[in-house]
């Protein structure tokens, strides 16, 4: 069976970061293992605390599942901290990893709450983009990276282009938040590949990290980007489709992940 890893943060409620992450992966026939970047304190409406886990303990989590197992692919999510970026960073390219890297750039959360300061921003840019295979910002992500409004697909396309030239290998900005229709669009450097499909409530929480480990999953089954972005663009589909869970007060989360 074929490893994903996620370097992500602990969301308790299991909405977003790594338990969301390995429900993905093992849904998707894709074995999960999970290194914490933070812990947070957060349920389906409200992130109130960030605490990141400091970098030598960040470092020995990846050094014994690494000494131990063949992984297959990365998605990297919440990293809040310049120092854990830097870490991650310099281990990934220490070991010589060759396998896929999915960077989902969590710098707001879907609550609205802030995650990374500009400093830990432009660490990301300049550290963990250019060994990235694929980033997945959504719209205000994107516009956080690249210091300009995102907002319509002319906008993502020009956004597309910029981190590219960041140094990623392929680019999909999200586009669950356009106003009308949800269009992610793919950048190989070369042709742009728009894909559209069903608006999912903006109320639903960890979408973001549902579809980027997705596309993990995809690219450690050996499927190449545009098979894994489709595929994992499917799975979204089919996965609102089926089961949505609405408790209590807050926000909606994916439950059924068969």
């Amino acid at each position: 069976m074929k490893i994903a890893l996620s370097i992500a943060g602990y969301d308790p409620s299991a909405g977003a970061g790594i338990l969301a992450d390995i429900k993905v992966f093992s849904s998707m026939g894709v074995y999960g293992f999970g290194v914490a970047t933070a812990i947070t304190a957060q349920n389906s409406t409200d992130l109130t605390v960030v605490s990141p886990i400091s970098s030598s303990m960040l470092i020995r989590q990846l050094e014994l599942l690494f000494s131990d197992f063949h992984i297959d692919a990365i998605k990297i999510g919440m990293i809040s901290s310049r120092s854990n970026i830097v870490a991650v960073t310099r281990f990934l390219k220490d070991i010589g990893f060759s396998g896929p890297v999915v960077l989902d750039p969590i710098i707001v959360s879907s609550t609205g709450a802030s995650i990374m300061d500009p400093i830990s921003v432009r660490t990301l840019i300049k550290e963990m983009i250019p060994i990235s295979t694929v980033v997945t910002p959504n719209l205000r992500e994107a516009t956080v990276l690249c210091e300009t409004i995102v907002k319509d697909t002319e906008s993502m396309m020009e956004a597309a282009r910029r981190i590219h030239n960041m140094g990623a290998q392929y680019v999909v900005i999200k586009g669950g938040h356009l106003k009308d229709e949800a269009i992610d669009i793919l950048y190989d450097g070369e042709e742009f590949t728009k894909i559209s499909s069903k608006k999912i409530p903006k109320e639903v929480h960890g979408t973001g990290c549902h579809f980027s480990a997705a596309i993990c999953a995809n690219l450690a089954s050996s499927m190449d980007i545009y098979e894994a972005v489709r595929g994992a663009k499917s799975y979204m589909d089919e996965l609102f489709a089926r089961w949505i869970f609405k408790p209590g007060r807050g926000m909606y989360y994916f439950i059924d992940h068969r």
